[in-house]
C-alpha cells in the first residue's frame, strides 16, 4: 500500500513538471516568432556579420562613418599589394584594417590589414579643387571650409600613400593665412612638425611666427611698453624683431625661405616680414634688399605695392638717398593715387611728395 501511495506520488511528479515548463517554453517560442517577423518585415535591421574576429573600434573608424564626414570620391579605388582593387566608396578604416561592406542582404564585412595597401589611387577630390578655387577668386573662408572637408575625408587614411590629406591640410594654412590668422598658421606647423623645413607649411609657420613677434612689439609700443616687458624676452632673441645688435635667427630662416620659397606667395610674405623686421633694427639696406624683391619678381601683387613702395620710401630717406627716395614717391603717387599709403605719403613727405 505504502509502495503503491509512493508510485503513484513519483508519477504525479513526472507528469507536473512538464506542466509548468510548457507555458515558458511556449512564451520563448512565440518572442522568437514575432522577432522573425519583424526581421522579415524590414521594421528590425538585419545584423551585420564580420568575417574576422571583434576587436574594439578605431576612433578613426568611428569619423570615417560620421555623417558629417565626405566619402564621395568618384572613380577612386585602393589598390593591395598584390594589384587587386577594392572600390574606395565601399571601404573605412577600422582597428587598422581596411574594412569593406559586402553587398547582399547579410550585409556582411570583409577586411586586410593596412599594411597591406599599396596605394590609393583617384582624381583631385571635389573638396580640394572646391578649395582651390575659392583661394583663385579671393574667397578664404569658403577655402578654408572646403579645405576641412578634405581633411575631415582623408584623416583615417593620411597614412597611406595617394591619401590628399596633406594636400587639404597644406590648403588650410593657406586659407588661414589670408584671413592673417597668423597664431592658427603657428599651431598648424607644430602640429606638421615632421615635414621637412623646407616644406610649404614648415615656411609659413616661420613666418608666422615672425609676425606674431611683430605684432607683438607693435602692442607692446602701442600700450607704453618696451617689447622686452611685453614678450618677457631680451631684445635681439629668436622671434624679437628690433634687435639692435643686428639679424636674429629669425632673419637667416627669412633669407632661407626667400632663397628656396615653397610657393611665390610665400615668398612674398617672407620678404614683407623681413622688411618690417630689418625697418624695426634701423638696417635699411636690408630692408630695402627683402623689399624690392616684391616689385621686381611679384609685379603681380598690386594689392600690396604701394605699402612696399612706402616702407622703400621711408629707407631712403634715411639713407638720404634723395634721388630714389624721390623715384619711389613718384612710382607711388602715379601707380596708386587713390591708395591709403599715398595718402600717408603725401603726409611724411610733404616737401618732396610729386
Amino acid at each position: 500500500m505504502n509502495a503503491g501511495a509512493e508510485d503513484c506520488g513519483g508519477r504525479r511528479r513526472c507528469i507536473l513538471i512538464p506542466g509548468l515548463l510548457l507555458p515558458v517554453v511556449t512564451v520563448a517560442l512565440a518572442r522568437v516568432l514575432v522577432v522573425l517577423l519583424l526581421a522579415l518585415s524590414g521594421i528590425l535591421p538585419a545584423r551585420t556579420v564580420d568575417a574576422r574576429p571583434r576587436s574594439a573600434p578605431s576612433p578613426l573608424a568611428e569619423d570615417a562613418r560620421s555623417p558629417d564626414v565626405p566619402q564621395t570620391w568618384n572613380g577612386a579605388r585602393i589598390r593591395l599589394t598584390d594589384g587587386r582593387v577594392i572600390p574606395w566608396d565601399a571601404a573605412v578604416i577600422r582597428s587598422g584594417r581596411v574594412v569593406v561592406s559586402l553587398p547582399g542582404a547579410a550585409a556582411a564585412e570583409w577586411s586586410v590589414p593596412l599594411e597591406l595597401i599599396a596605394a590609393l589611387e583617384g582624381p583631385e577630390p571635389a573638396a580640394l579643387a572646391e578649395a582651390r578655387d575659392a583661394l583663385e577668386r579671393g574667397q578664404a573662408l569658403a577655402a578654408l571650409a572646403a579645405a576641412g572637408d578634405g581633411v575631415r575625408q582623408f584623416a583615417a587614411w593620411r597614412t597611406l600613400p595617394g591619401a590628399w590629406w596633406l594636400a587639404a591640410r597644406t590648403m588650410e594654412v593657406r586659407a588661414r593665412v589670408r584671413l592673417g590668422k597668423w597664431a592658427d598658421v603657428a599651431r598648424d606647423a607644430v602640429e606638421l612638425e615632421f615635414l621637412p623645413p623646407g616644406s610649404e607649411p614648415r615656411q609659413w609657420g616661420t613666418i608666422a611666427r615672425v609676425r606674431l613677434a611683430l605684432e607683438a612689439a607693435a602692442s607692446g609700443e602701442s600700450d607704453g611698453r618696451s617689447s622686452v616687458e611685453h614678450t618677457g624676452e631680451p631684445e635681439g632673441g629668436r622671434g624679437v624683431p628690433g634687435s639692435e645688435t643686428g639679424a636674429s635667427d629669425d632673419d637667416a630662416d627669412l633669407l632661407q625661405i626667400m632663397a628656396a620659397a615653397a610657393t611665390p606667395e610665400v615668398e612674398v610674405e617672407a620678404a614683407l616680414a623681413a622688411g618690417e623686421r630689418a625697418l624695426r633694427r634701423s638696417d635699411w639696406t636690408a630692408a630695402l634688399d627683402a623689399l624690392l624683391r616684391i616689385p621686381v619678381f611679384h609685379p603681380e601683387r598690386t594689392e600690396i605695392q604701394a605699402a612696399v613702395l612706402l616702407r622703400c620710401a621711408r629707407a631712403y630717406a634715411a639713407l638720404e638717398d634723395r634721388g630714389r627716395e624721390e623715384r619711389t614717391l613718384l612710382a607711388l603717387a602715379d601707380g596708386y593715387p587713390d591708395a591709403p599709403e599715398t595718402a600717408v605719403a603725401r603726409r611724411e613727405f610733404a616737401e618732396r611728395f610729386p
